[in-house]
């Protein structure tokens, strides 16, 4: 790193050395507990999705009970409106980081492949392990959102649906349509699933073959 200052100094260096070291841990920390509570708050949310889908399989039509029925669909419609509260906290943190992620791998592979041979690789290994774990923690986890909300509609259809009144057939359908609408966690056009993920990595690949075929013309050409 280059300073102001000149830090040959013993003290000079010490107090350089423990400004960059605090500096450091501050990012660390600043990211991580971000990543953490995407996580932690996705989990929650894929956990209620499953206590859903139990209580929508027992549910007992034939004793014509609306009340549990009732119920569920507005542990539902609640939970709907945590996700979407989630969605508006976190968009602009998905979209930025998806999309830096995608630049950075794609200049990261580029850079390992040019100093493949140097002790410089292993810094580089480094920060791309850590842009990929960062990538996976949102992705993964709005992949388990999008999957375990869609998986309500199946929980209703496979209860006894069909001995159940015409007016809580009715009140069945229109939850059933609702919960075919999966929960998508997203930032401007960039979706938070794994199919980004993959998305990313395969444009990462196009981009460093591209590079490298336009850094080998140069080279032929000079």
């Amino acid at each position: 790193m280059a300073f102001p200052h000149n830090y040959q100094h013993p003290a000079v260096f010490v107090a350089t050395l423990l400004f960059n070291c605090d500096s450091i841990h501050m990012s660390i920390f600043i990211n991580c507990s971000v990543d953490t509570c995407f996580s932690e708050l996705a989990t929650n949310v894929a956990i209620h999705f499953n206590i859903i889908q139990d209580r929508a399989k027992s549910i007992d039509f034939s004793k014509h009970t609306e009340n549990d029925l009732h119920n569920v669909i507005n542990y539902h419609t609640e939970l709907l409106g945590i996700c979407s509260n989630v969605n508006s906290i976190f968009q602009h943190t998905v979209f930025y980081l998806l999309m830096l992620d995608s630049v950075l791998l794609c200049v990261i592979g580029y850079q390992f492949v040019l100093f493949m041979n140097t002790p410089r690789v292993v810094m580089l290994a480094s920060m791309a392990f850590v842009m990929l774990l960062q990538a996976v923690i949102y992705t993964y986890h709005g992949s388990k959102m999008h999957d375990e909300s869609l998986r309500v509609a199946d929980a209703f259809y496979q209860s006894n649906w069909y001995e159940g009144s015409l007016t809580m057939k009715k009140k069945l359908l229109f939850c059933i349509m609702r919960a075919q609408k999966p929960v998508v966690t997203k930032g401007g056009f960039i979706k938070a699933t794994l199919p980004t993920l993959k998305k990313m990595l395969n444009s990462t690949g196009s981009y460093i073959t591209m590079l490298l075929s336009l850094d080998t013309n140069v080279a032929a050409e000079q």
